[in-house]
């Protein structure tokens, strides 16, 4: 650049130019904003050079007061951040080091994306945070729940951290948010008759007919699903496994057999859970559901859960080999269609209410102390104390009426039809007395062998 094209101020700490070959003839400003010798470029959008070295001048000042101030001068809009984060979230979810909150994150994310915009992240304030709390109470009809504010609040901290790390914005710039949700209520499960009920429906959904054809029965696919959505409700309340995050990547491998003083036992080693990688106990009677997925293959047929640890598929798949993207939207209409979908308070049931089932009915007629459930389901005392502690007092019965507990085998009838085996105190088996029916063979399909 020549002398006419390139104007120093402030001891070369301020500079004013031309752009050699620029389709106009604006001047443009840099200001060295620290002592590492990073820039920060304008233009003064005029032509005039005495207005563009007032321009330079104010804008030197205002930089200065900014640092002075620890305000950053690079700052990025907040789209721009989130963006960022999300690519670093989604990459260790993609490598496998990623954890299970890290989608929910995304999610939280997006949604303060959709909400600031554009808007610099620097210049967010605490009043922006009550407007948008406002607004996802205008969109969910209430407050949100502690639980959804917690993580709402811990993915914008993950964004503001990081733009304080790349210099976008100051430590004094952050911003967060008072946790005021509503305290989480009982989480929605089924009463031991409801799940009875629900118990014995399925066994007759698949037979039902559908919109999907006018002669009134049902897509083969559909079918499918509804055989594999029997088994998959049954393996979570007898299991307490976490729907999605826990049971997308189970598959036959992880799944095994072992012997303890003689009993048999159904263990799980789960890989990537919420909580880390656990073994899991399961209850009896997930050998029934297992043995069932695993004969619709004739590869797997007949074999023990021993000689599939050398398989790498996916567990949860339909008879036609596929993985259904999701199996919540058919339980939704198989609950509604059962008349179970809400519970006594009001409550929309969903595929996680079946490890709540699972903890309340270990609780209540299981009698696993607090510690060994925790420990199984992968969570803390404190969340099952939070929880279920309205059940001690019933799990405690005996004691509080005077009586000690009975220790051995026993069995007790806590409903019509049904009874429950205890031995030494846990569940055995729950039994439904008309558990030793057949199932029928499906006509359209054939898709049931008669087994129990």
């Amino acid at each position: 650049m020549t002398q006419d094209t390139l104007h120093y101020l402030c001891d070369g700490k301020v500079v004013v130019y031309r752009r050699v070959g620029a389709a106009t003839p604006n001047w443009y400003v840099r200001v060295k904003i620290d002592k590492t010798g990073r820039w920060k470029k304008f233009t003064s959008k005029t032509s005039d050079l005495d207005k563009a070295k007032e321009f330079a001048l104010r804008k030197a000042m205002l930089l200065e007061e900014m640092i002075n101030n620890n305000l950053a001068v690079d700052t990025k809009r907040f789209s721009y951040v989130a963006d960022y984060v999300i690519k670093e979230l989604q990459a260790d979810i993609n490598s496998g080091t990623g954890k299970a909150t890290y989608v929910d994150y995304i999610r939280a994310i997006n949604r303060f994306k959709e909400f600031f915009g554009n808007k610099y992240i620097g210049n967010i304030t605490y009043q922006d945070l009550v407007d948008f709390d406002r607004e996802r109470t205008r969109k969910l009809g209430r407050k949100a729940k502690q639980s959804t504010v917690n993580l709402a609040n811990t993915a914008l901290l993950r964004v503001f951290n990081t733009a304080v790390r790349k210099g976008w914005v100051h430590q004094s710039q952050v911003v967060s948010f008072k946790n005021d949700g509503l305290k989480g209520e009982r989480r929605a499960y089924f009463e031991l008759h409801e799940y009875q009920k629900l118990y014995r429906y399925m066994r007759k959904y698949v037979r039902l007919g559908t919109k999907d054809s006018p002669q009134g029965g049902v897509k083969s696919r559909t079918l499918m699903i509804r055989e594999l959505l029997r088994d998959y409700v049954l393996f979570l309340t007898n299991t307490g496994m976490r729907h999605g995050t826990e049971t997308r990547n189970l598959k036959w491998k992880h799944i095994s057999e072992t012997v303890i003083n003689g009993q048999q036992y159904l263990l799980i080693k789960l890989e990537k859970g919420k909580t880390g990688r656990r073994t899991i106990v399961c209850r009896h009677s997930v050998r029934k559901y297992l043995d069932r997925i695993k004969d619709r293959f004739s590869e797997l047929k007949g074999k023990s859960f021993n000689e599939l640890l050398h398989v790498d598929q996916f567990v949860f798949r339909l008879r036609d080999g596929s993985v259904p993207k999701d199996l919540h939207g058919a339980f939704k209409i198989m609950l509604q269609k059962a008349e179970l979908l809400m519970d006594v308070n009001g409550q929309s049931r969903s595929l996680y209410s079946l490890r709540h089932t699972y903890a309340t009915f270990q609780i209540l007629y299981g009698k696993i102390d607090l510690h060994t459930l925790a420990k199984n389901m992968g969570t803390s005392i404190a969340m099952l104390e939070r929880h279920y502690s309205h059940l001690e007092v019933i799990h405690k019965a005996e004691l509080l009426a005077g009586r000690a507990e009975g220790k051995g085998k026993s069995v007790t009838k806590v409903a019509k039809n049904t009874e429950i085996l205890l031995v030494e105190g846990n569940i055995e088996d729950l039994k439904f007395k008309d558990e030793e029916y057949l199932d029928q063979s499906i006509s359209s399909g054939g898709l049931y062998s008669r087994k129990p």
